[in-house]
């Protein structure tokens, strides 16, 4: 088990935590009424593979693929404006410019459509989490990784910096799973104790009670 305050790994019949002193087999406060007190499943959703919810990621994609067309379109046609109707540049030259900014654009998005897309579906227990510096001096920036150990043994490591919610969303000792082509590509195997789940459309948070996400109207993983 672990220490319900800092993390650490205890054997299980521990009655204190070795690292911070916290009792570990107090007994549980009485539970809630179901009502005030809602909760998820224990156990990975059977949601995944189904048609809506197929139908929806597809949606999804779509949307992306309209994003990537019109961010590499953009800088073409603002470089073709300014050839047009400014005389301190010339047609050829923005032409030339917009062309290199649209390919740059198109670059990014299709590597980042394929990186999200790629990947094989594995599963893993959350063995650490921690606050670290990024960047140069002057320039640092923090940044939350979550360290995962998947069931083959291998390490995986996220920055929450990207996926923005999952650093309070997942516990040390919390089991997941990764799904890749969601946005969210994460679910949590136990949300029994859980009043909110993350849209694995959207990356927002919903009610657990919920079926819909009440931001993209999407359905629930859970």
């Amino acid at each position: 088990m672990y220490c319900p305050n800092c993390g650490t790994f205890l054997p299980d019949d521990a009655l204190y935590c070795s690292s911070c002193g916290t009792r570990v087999d107090a007994p549980d406060a009485p539970d809630a009424p179901d009502a005030a007190k809602p909760s998820g499943p224990a156990g990975y959703s059977t949601m995944i593979d189904s048609p809506e919810v197929r139908a929806a990621l597809e949606k999804v994609r779509k949307s992306g693929r309209v994003w990537i067309a019109v961010s590499c379109i953009l800088p073409l046609l603002v470089a073709l404006g300014a050839g047009v109707f400014s005389d301190k540049v010339e047609l050829k030259d923005a032409l030339v410019v917009g062309l290199v900014i649209s390919l740059i654009f198109f670059v990014i998005n299709l590597f980042n459509s394929i990186k999200q897309r790629s990947g094989k579906p594995w599963e893993g227990t959350m063995v650490d989490k921690e606050v670290v510096r990024s960047g140069r001096r002057g320039n640092e920036r923090m940044v939350k990784v979550l360290h995962i150990r998947t069931t083959q043994g291998k390490k995986k490591k996220i920055e929450d910096s990207v996926l923005g919610t999952a650093y309070e969303y997942f516990s040390i000792g919390d089991e997941l799973r990764f799904v890749p082509g969601f946005p969210f590509p994460y679910e949590k195997k136990d949300k029994s104790g859980d009043d909110y789940v993350i849209c694995m459309f959207c990356s927002r948070k919903a009610d657990i009670s919920a079926d819909r996400c009440p931001h993209c109207h999407r359905p629930l993983i859970k």
